[in-house]
């Protein structure tokens, strides 16, 4: 009760706190939020609460929007990695198109084989990236042709999902630390991917296809000006520096209301220009999994259409085997010239063998017999002397004069 000057009695309400917790199912239900979203790609956030007036409301990221791509940020352990398995989940129950870019190839296994999925995890994280470039230039290259086709009307329409019978789903573009995903590779390779997220960022939203990049440490080095600007839709978890804060959501720390509450999940959100705090929802995988219809056996696997398929989906298959695993070692660059130096060689020999043969069949022939030998001369036996050995009497007799 307040009293004011001129002795009124006034009565105040004071304001809900935002929950701590915001359950998915059980809060609010996947019904809620289908019946509820503000249009069909618009995709439920958490609970927000006004900054004047305290009212607390659903918060809403809306692809079809003037905002249609993310960008999140948030140390570990704040709640962004629990936000993305909400916008997973809300992709998969509705059967859009899914590609998950995970460099630490740990928080979105569980999700790799969820009906409509691909999943880039690892050292896949460069081949995710491209395919999902391949998906909207494919799907910008049929929008054209149609368009061009002469049909009455589709000629006025540049958005692919509101084209009349058109065989494409919404897809989410889920890219998990982006930082390092652009840091993957040699500069050629990161410039490949920087250049295909920016692609994504400016030209995907008339595909069909909305983006959303999480990070830990937002940089210009891959957030560029340009790329910033379209990623519209800023949500930040947890207390942040003034840096990050800045990097993220373009607000300074004093220009966003405070954070009231120092639990996971609780982060501050920037729509359409509008800050607000909120408590993200929670879901877990094991639920979305059981949604879904449990996880699909790997022949039923959505295909990799643009890329060369992960190494993972073999394994899972039960294909690869050791030798497959471990990459081949690169050949010498002097593979080449030596091999052909050493073939080379061999002929120059082969050649020299063939002309010495020649050579020697062409030498008259010579007689040849053995040399004569010497009879073998046998030693002759010892003759035995028939003179008998002399006795004392007999020396004696020849001394007397016998």
């Amino acid at each position: 009760m307040l009293v004011n000057a001129s002795k009124r009695v006034l009565l105040a309400e004071r304001a809900a706190p935002l929950p701590t917790l915001v359950e998915v199912p059980g809060d609010v239900s996947w019904e809620w939020i289908q019946e509820n979203a503000p249009s069909p790609l618009a995709m439920y956030l958490g609970q927000a609460q006004d900054p004047v007036t305290g009212e607390t409301t659903p918060l809403w990221w809306d692809p079809d929007a003037i905002d249609p791509h993310a960008l999140v940020g948030g140390k570990t352990k704040s709640g962004k990695s629990v936000l993305l398995v909400l916008l997973i989940a809300q992709a998969v129950l509705r059967g859009w198109e899914v590609v998950i870019v995970d460099p630490k190839g740990v928080d979105f296994v569980w999700a790799g084989r969820l009906p409509g999925v691909r999943y880039f995890p690892g050292e896949d994280c460069l081949a995710g990236v491209r395919e999902a470039v391949g998906e909207m230039r494919e799907r910008q290259d049929w929008l054209q042709r149609r368009l061009w086709g002469g049909n009455d009307g589709d000629d006025e329409q540049s958005d692919l999902l509101k084209v009349i019978n058109q065989p494409y789903s919404p897809c989410l573009v889920i890219v998990d630390e982006a930082a390092e995903v652009a840091g993957l590779g040699d500069k050629d390779e990161q410039a490949e991917t920087a250049e295909g997220l920016s692609t994504l960022a400016r030209l995907s939203r008339f595909s069909g296809m909305a983006l959303c990049l999480a990070t830990q440490r937002p940089d210009v080095k891959f957030v560029s000006g340009e790329m910033k600007a379209n990623l519209g839709t800023r949500v930040l978890f947890g207390s942040a520096g003034s840096t990050m804060t800045t990097m993220v959501t373009d607000n300074a720390p004093d220009e966003l209301p405070p954070l009231t509450a120092p639990v996971r999940g609780r982060g501050r959100a920037v729509i359409a220009d509008e800050p607000a705090e909120f408590q993200g929802g929670y879901t877990s995988p094991s639920t979305v999994k059981e949604l879904a219809g449990g996880v699909l056996p790997p022949e039923k696997l959505a295909p990799v259409r643009f890329v060369d398929e992960p190494q993972w989906r073999s394994w899972v298959r039960g294909e690869a085997t050791e030798s497959e695993s471990v990459p081949a070692p690169k050949p010498h660059p002097d593979l080449a010239r030596v091999s052909a130096e050493l073939d080379a060689r061999e002929v120059d020999t082969d050649a020299q063998l063939v002309r010495q043969n020649d050579d020697t069949e062409n030498e008259p022939e010579q007689s040849y017999s053995e040399p004569e030998t010497e009879p073998e001369v046998k030693p002759e036996p010892p003759v035995k002397s028939e003179q008998k050995s002399m006795t004392t009497d007999d020396i004696l007799r020849i001394f007397e004069g016998e």
